[in-house]
């Protein structure tokens, strides 16, 4: 979940009678990338995602100390349906 401003790094509390400034879209293009590559799996707009759009999970590893959490997702099994 992308919450408004993050893309631009953002350190406020979120506002809505605040519009996101989009003048810093310049500044932020590396962030913003990553947010629509991030999107683009999420949504398997290339079709070799699918699974990121199923239910079932399975946790391979987590690493408290080193903030890092692996896991295995599919949507309905079967060919192509895996994410790592």
């Amino acid at each position: 979940m992308i919450f408004n401003g993050q893309e631009f790094l953002e350190d406020e509390w979120f506002r809505d009678d605040v519009p996101v400034d989009w003048s810093k879209l310049a500044s932020f293009q590396g962030i913003n990338r990553l947010y629509e590559d991030l999107i683009r799996l999420r949504r398997n707009c290339q079709n070799n995602t699918r699974g990121l759009t199923g239910q079932h999970i399975n946790i391979n590893h987590i690493d408290y100390e080193g903030k890092l959490m692996t896991y295995h997702r599919w949507r309905e099994g079967g060919p192509g349906d895996d994410v790592i």
